[in-house]
């Protein structure tokens, strides 16, 4: 073979390839662990009759995630702030193909501690288990860190964080008198992973979500119980809606619509192949917040010099939300 025709072949052959693995990094909307178990790890399937609490379920990723647990046999507790939108979630289940029998929909504040005990009680009382708890209320914020009244702050806490962490210490004295597998899955963000400007709130909130469950992972081995801590990118919700401002305030308007922000959907779908195949941590999130994502999780130094070296505050706010 001629030497030049050799050499374009390889050259070639190793464009194609380049090519093809920068159009796959492009493309990815997940982790590598999750990406991976999606095309080849158990399906969501596997979830049929399993009971799952959704907390947040009627609206943006709970409602998304009922729907496709609903269409997957799973019997379902879906619960919020609002009766009418947790209903008409209830209603669409059933539509999916989930009786009437299988579904409970329980309106409460996570803020209100109290009445948790009361809302456990609801659940094992109506299905006599629980197989999976899903912690994704929570709610956002936007406000620059020195404009953040500490009332906001301890709004956010308790709902984002303690909240999650009272229904968990339920659901652990329930499996422990059980001594079945109890599944808990947390849906953080990404700004649980990173700093996320204009965000403060927010951001020490779901960071405090991975301290708290990251200790109890550690002290749950050898027992029967698996942690998943899912962490979202931007996506399609009424979240900057019903964000705090630094007053304590609503937002009250959508994220504009030309943002690029992963549809409720897919995220939920991600959420689901997460749980099913018990991944500890996983990453729901769009190029380029993924490759951020992970230089800040494994190059940190680095990752932060190059940030502030070539994109601002308001660029990384931008980035955030879509």
């Amino acid at each position: 073979m001629d030497l030049s025709l050799f050499i374009f072949l390889i050259l070639s052959s190793v464009a194609l390839i380049v090519s093809l693995l920068v159009f796959f990094i492009i493309t990815l909307d997940s982790d590598l662990t999750l990406f991976f178990a999606e095309k080849f790890g158990k399906p969501i399937g596997n979830l049929k009759g399993k009971v799952v609490w959704i907390t947040g379920g009627s609206s943006g990723i709970g409602e998304s995630l009922a729907y496709l647990l609903a269409r997957n046999g799973s019997k379902l507790i879906i619960s919020g702030t609002n009766q009418e939108r947790l209903e008409n979630v209830r209603r669409n289940c059933i539509a999916e193909g989930l009786s009437e029998d299988n579904i409970l929909a329980l309106k409460f504040d996570m803020k209100d501690f109290e009445v948790h005990p009361v809302m456990f009680k609801k659940v094992i009382d109506k299905f006599g288990k629980i197989d999976v708890l899903v912690n994704n209320a929570g709610r956002s914020q936007r406000a620059a860190f020195a404009e953040i009244e500490l009332r906001v702050d301890e709004e956010i806490f308790k709902t984002n964080t303690l909240g999650p962490v009272s229904l968990t210490r339920l659901a652990l004295k329930h499996w422990d008198s059980t001594g079945k597998l109890g599944i808990i899955a947390v849906v953080t963000s990404v700004a649980g992973k990173a700093g996320t400007p204009f965000s403060a709130s927010y951001t020490g909130s779901k960071h405090a979500l991975h301290g708290y469950f990251e200790c109890l992972r550690v002290e749950s081995i050898g027992k029967p119980i698996k942690i998943i801590m899912c962490c979202p990118g931007p996506v399609e919700s009424r979240v900057l809606e019903n964000a705090f401002t630094g007053d304590g305030n609503r937002v009250g308007r959508k994220h504009p619509a030309d943002m690029r922000r992963m549809k409720a959907d897919r995220c939920a779908k991600l959420i689901a192949v997460s749980i099913v195949n018990q991944l500890d941590e996983a990453w729901m999130v769009t190029q380029p917040v993924l490759m951020l994502l992970y230089a800040n999780q494994y190059m940190p130094s680095l990752s932060r010099s190059m940030m502030s070296l070539f994109l601002s505050p308001k660029a990384l706010h931008k980035l955030r939300d879509g």
